[in-house]
């Protein structure tokens, strides 16, 4: 039987299912088989970027983290004496690259996305900084989820803490910080 006789025949059939959507301004609806409703749920929606996020974390004292913002405005790289520059986002230009050492690193914001070779890669750039006394600014788009669990990472593989430790450290400096559930997952089997 071929896929369309299948589905038109009298025994196929099938099962009611509910879908949750969520909408641009983060409100929640169950659709359930003729009806929508709205349910009382919290969600992030999508983030409106409507000005720059020109805050610079200070994770370490050479080891920063920011948004895409932050590595577009050369006055914030020189104040903070940034000479190397780690870009985890997608489609992001490296604006500076006279003055700037550049490492591109990039990660889809997805759970799906394997990330161990980015984090043994992006360990070993930041490890060199740290010795060379280079500060470093690492960034994604928002600052959120890719760039801190690079710099999570880097706490776990090379200073050995725990991922707990590891989350504190890096939401002390930027409490916004957000990694995804399977970045998350792939952190703590490190």
């Amino acid at each position: 039987m071929n896929f369309k006789d299948m589905i038109t025949s009298k025994s196929f059939k099938l099962k009611p299912t509910q879908t949750k959507v969520k909408t641009a301004d983060g409100r929640v609806f169950i659709e359930d088989k003729d009806q929508i409703k709205e349910v009382n749920e919290k969600s992030a929606g999508f983030v409106v970027d409507l000005k720059p996020d020109l805050t610079v974390s200070s994770v370490l004292p050479w080891l920063f983290l920011s948004s895409q913002d932050v590595p577009a405005d050369l006055d914030l790289l020189r104040k903070h004496k940034i000479s190397v520059v780690l870009n985890a986002g997608c489609g992001i230009e490296n604006k500076f690259t006279e003055s700037i050492q550049y490492h591109n690193i990039q990660l889809l914001d997805i759970p799906e996305q394997n990330i161990l070779s980015a984090l043994t890669k992006s360990s070993d750039i930041l490890e060199n900084c740290e010795v060379n006394n280079l500060n470093c600014l690492v960034h994604c788009n928002a600052g959120v989820s890719r760039s801190a669990t690079i710099v999570i990472g880097y706490l776990i593989i090379k200073k050995k803490m725990s991922y707990e430790e590891a989350y504190n450290v890096v939401t002390t400096a930027r409490p916004a910080i957000n990694p995804n559930p399977g970045f998350v997952l792939q952190l703590k089997q490190l």
